[in-house]
């Protein structure tokens, strides 16, 4: 969303929530929302064929998405970017989030590696997983 210039900001706070390890940890606690949201949504038919979406994380640098019933999977993995790759898709091996920015708006974003965009979480993580949630399911 954007807005007018803020008068006052505490923009040391807010640039901090820009480091690369908040943004991972913010993407992995939107996941697992995400996750349960498209689990409540599984139609009859979802259920009797078993799909079912699992948040795992080996540690606090690695999560993984996985549709069990599809044997697709999207993982997470951090080092100095966010690297996203997934198995079972159609469309390409994954992206890389290699920075997040405070904007002169004060908007929060994040930057794709090879890419003019800037997106903010929900956008990553539907880049990420829209493929894994909703191609080849009922919905």
């Amino acid at each position: 969303m954007n807005r007018d210039v803020p008068e006052e900001l505490d923009w040391v706070s807010e640039r901090a929530r820009c480091s690369i390890h908040v943004v991972f940890n913010a993407l992995a606690a939107r996941a697992k929302s995400d996750i349960e949201k498209r689990n409540a949504l599984r139609t009859p038919e979802e259920q009797r064929r078993g799909l079912r979406f699992v948040f795992k994380a080996e540690n606090d640098r690695y999560f993984v998405v996985i549709a069990e019933g599809k044997k697709q999977l999207v993982r997470f993995f951090l080092d100095k970017t966010i690297q996203v790759t997934s198995d079972g898709f159609i469309h390409g091996p994954g992206f890389v989030v290699e920075s997040a920015t405070l904007t002169s708006t004060a908007d929060f974003r994040l930057k794709v590696k090879d890419s003019d965009t800037e997106l903010t979480e929900w956008q990553v993580l539907r880049m990420a997983m829209e493929d894994l949630f909703f191609t080849g399911t009922d919905l």
